[in-house]
């Protein structure tokens, strides 16, 4: 079914207004289900793969504490870090041992891309594209973000499908792990991200008086926690993490909160109430910075992707 904003931000703030617990069901509120079924399912089936029963038992009934939270989280680190080699090492060796050493190894895998490096670096001048990276619980909203893009005037050029890899991941946030803070961030978030579906949008910014990431993360961005009907983490991302948050169901917390890393790991924001904790965890898109533009652009773009950007591009945007 084909929703608008208005009617997502009709049911969203109904249910946010009344604490709804359980939504009602409404038609668009059926890809959600999908989504959040497959994520629950794709996190139980990993999560039968290490942890011991009575944790596992611990998930299934919701009925984590803290501690227990704590522990599966180191465990689910040392089951998904191991299985990544980096430099011919395992990366959580890196992570336990070597963690200054981690960002220039992540660069320097990147630094073998430079080819295609340069080949973006001339699309992203000559056509100031720009990225959007739908998180996996907002992707069943990727009709409202894409609408929303082509409304404020940009043209999408390119969508693709992905499955974001553990690699994809770290190469991603490789500069977090000079900060602890922001480390333990994007740590926490892995559960939420690595080998879940998320979706990448390619836009040109041509036509349009913004001509650079942080010039249009800085009008259209906008901010997790604050309700903003004219930014795509204020209108959209902002009111799917509090649904999400008043959603009780065990579907939703097996989906998107596991094993309640967001309510009992996040240091930084402990004093915070409950609300704010989780959605602060839940940020819907990724757009990076200009700093960043090129790296994530080389991440998810191979070489076929570039020549179709290429092609619409020059067929429709190059006089």
């Amino acid at each position: 079914m084909s929703i608008t904003f208005k009617q997502y931000r009709q049911y969203a703030d109904w249910v946010i207004k009344e604490r709804q617990s359980s939504p009602k069901k409404h038609p668009f509120s059926i890809e959600r289900e999908k989504v959040f079924l497959e994520m629950k399912e794709q996190n139980i089936s990993l999560f039968k793969t290490f942890l011991p029963s009575h944790l596992l038992n611990k998930i299934e009934n919701c009925s984590l504490t803290q501690t227990e939270s704590t522990e599966i989280h180191g465990l689910y680190e040392e089951y998904i870090y191991s299985k990544e080699l980096i430099a011919g090492e395992i990366f959580y060796d890196f992570l336990t041992k070597k963690r200054s050493e981690i960002p220039k190894l992540i660069d320097a895998n990147l630094r073998n891309k430079m080819d295609r490096l340069e080949k973006i670096n001339e699309l992203v001048h000559d056509l100031q594209l720009m990225m959007v990276l739908i998180r996996p619980e907002n992707l069943y909203l990727n009709k409202l973000i894409k609408d929303y893009i082509v409304s404020e005037g940009f043209q999408i050029l390119h969508v693709k499908d992905l499955t974001m890899s553990l690699s994809n991941y770290l190469a991603l946030y490789s500069h977090v792990f000079e900060d602890r803070i922001k480390e333990s961030h994007v740590r926490r978030r892995a559960i939420g991200y690595i080998d879940q579906k998320c979706q990448l949008l390619v836009f040109s910014q041509c036509g349009t008086k913004f001509n650079s990431a942080d010039q249009f993360n800085e009008r259209y961005k906008g901010k997790i926690w604050q309700k903003d009907d004219c930014t795509l983490r204020g209108a959209i991302a902002h009111r799917e993490a509090l649904v999400n948050f008043y959603d009780s169901r065990v579907i939703v917390q097996h989906a998107l909160n596991p094993y309640r890393a967001y309510d009992y790991l996040n240091v930084s924001i402990l004093e915070e109430e409950a609300g704010s904790r989780y959605v602060n965890n839940l940020h819907g898109i990724h757009t990076p910075e200009n700093v960043e533009l090129l790296k994530d652009l080389s991440v998810f773009l191979e070489d076929t992707d570039i020549a179709k950007i290429s092609n619409l591009a020059n067929f429709s945007l190059v006089t």
